[in-house]
């Protein structure tokens, strides 16, 4: 039986009914009215693309009009070096010198595709804190291209090993790990350098932030409660670990708003590890009072009011402590993304956006592309949400225990810190009005 024609009315009449059942009939003609209704949609969509790309009469004659990336690239190449940083957060040479290095993530499989140039300059701005309909626009991209490239960027920042965050372990084929000595003693070394001899092993300075994100659906999550905290928002916490120069060595942001600093850091890969084999002595990191006192964690005295030696203590342990605070500071005033409540449509890409911004951050530390408030223009760096202190977020209920334990536990380094700063007779410096004064001057107590 020839295949009848799908064009016009079916003519049963050349078939016997022998040769096409009732059923069978019914089915043609089922499959007839779907293929002329998926044949009037596509004239439709047809005559739609004609009419955009120019086409008035619609005959689906013209081709479809596409965007002119010579004068993008013109455009591009004629922002003024002070508008560019602003745009991009990076000078061009860190921003060229970037694109290089994320090339090889970044194939062009066909003639027409993004070069990389554009690829980099959409993320980045995104990062920036632009909106996807100003980025598409003055890009020439439509939603669609605009989402898949800030996907694809942000998989090769993390796939790059050269935009990687510094790692303190050294990784064996077989799985195992141990630590990087050298590099310890290399970032201890910074430390020691920057603030003084007084405290002498520290390697890294360690605090949590809360980063403020929408209302996570509960496809992604079955503990939408637990990401909203006590200062009234939705949150994640982010720990990280910073060096002498406010780089980060560490970053980590996938736990709920209403978790602990302690918490959180021993959920963590570093304090997982660092529980298994603590760092060689005398190493260690430094931390405010939310996290436990260990043998590698350096806290402060706890109370107001201390004696002269804790008091100093606490003093030389908190200007070591402060680039941590600084660092997340230096981020959110360059990475504009965060000065807004992040989507959290999906969990894991909102930890991969906060985590690749730390590794940009980096990349401009590395290049001297350090901000200053003479580099940019102020009004536009106005951070419109801060970064949150975790220990001000965080669960009372959760981390009351630990607050609890804080006050009681006993520390041997600190002790032994205290009694060797004190015996060199190291004390707080008393500065007096607006004069600031350098840790390296410090002075030195009378006898």
């Amino acid at each position: 039986m020839p295949w009848p024609h799908f064009h016009g009315q079916l003519d049963w009449a050349d078939y016997d009914d022998d040769d096409v059942s009732a059923d069978v009939r019914k089915i043609l003609d089922d499959l007839h009215a779907l293929h002329c209704l998926h044949y009037l949609h596509m004239l439709r969509r047809h005559a739609r693309r004609s009419a955009a790309a120019g086409d008035d009469d619609g005959s689906a004659t013209a081709p479809r009009a596409r965007p002119d990336r010579d004068d993008v690239k013109r455009r591009f190449d004629a922002i003024r070096p002070r508008q560019f940083k602003t745009m991009f957060r990076m000078d061009r040479d860190a921003f060229d010198d970037l694109c290089q290095t994320l090339a090889p993530q970044l194939p062009k499989r066909r003639k027409t595709a993004l070069p990389v140039w554009l690829k980099v300059a959409v993320t980045l701005r995104y990062l920036a804190g632009g909106s996807h309909h100003d980025i598409g626009f003055g890009f020439s991209i439509v939603a669609s291209t605009f989402y898949r490239v800030v996907d694809a960027v942000l998989d090769a920042i993390h796939a790059t090993r050269r935009v990687d965050l510094d790692s303190l372990f050294i990784e064996h084929e077989d799985g195992t790990w141990e630590w990087d000595v050298d590099k310890l003693q290399a970032l201890e070394h910074e430390f020691a350098t920057k603030k003084g001899p007084w405290i002498r092993g520290i390697f890294g300075a360690i605090d949590g932030v809360a980063v403020k994100i929408l209302c996570p659906p509960a496809s992604q999550t079955d503990h939408v409660k637990e990401f909203y905290n006590r200062k009234g928002f939705y949150a994640l916490v982010c720990q990280g670990v910073c060096d002498a120069r406010r780089r980060f060595l560490f970053m980590d942001a996938r736990m709920e708003g209403s978790c602990p600093d302690s918490l959180a850091f021993g959920a963590s890969l570093l304090g997982v590890r660092m529980e298994m084999n603590p760092p060689p002595l005398p190493f260690m990191l430094v931390g405010d009072a939310a996290y436990e006192a260990q043998q590698w964690m350096l806290t402060p005295w706890p109370g107001v009011t201390l004696p002269t030696d804790k008091d100093a203590f606490n003093f030389f342990q908190s200007s070591a402590r402060i680039e941590i605070e600084c660092a997340f500071g230096l981020l959110c005033r360059r990475w504009g993304i965060l000065w807004r409540p992040l989507p959290a449509e999906r969990l894991a890409r909102t930890t991969r956006i906060v985590t690749a911004c730390a590794k940009l951050h980096n990349w401009c530390i590395d290049h001297n592309d350090v901000e200053g408030p003479d580099q940019f223009d102020g009004r536009m760096l106005e951070p419109q949400v801060d970064l949150e202190p975790q220990n001000e977020c965080e669960d009372l209920e959760r981390s009351r225990p630990h607050r609890r334990a804080r006050v009681r536990e006993v520390n041997m380094l600190r002790a032994e810190l205290t009694r060797s700063i004190k015996e060199r007779n190291g004390c707080r410096p008393n500065l007096t009005g607006n004069r600031k004064r350098r840790i390296g001057e410090t002075a030195m107590c009378a006898q």
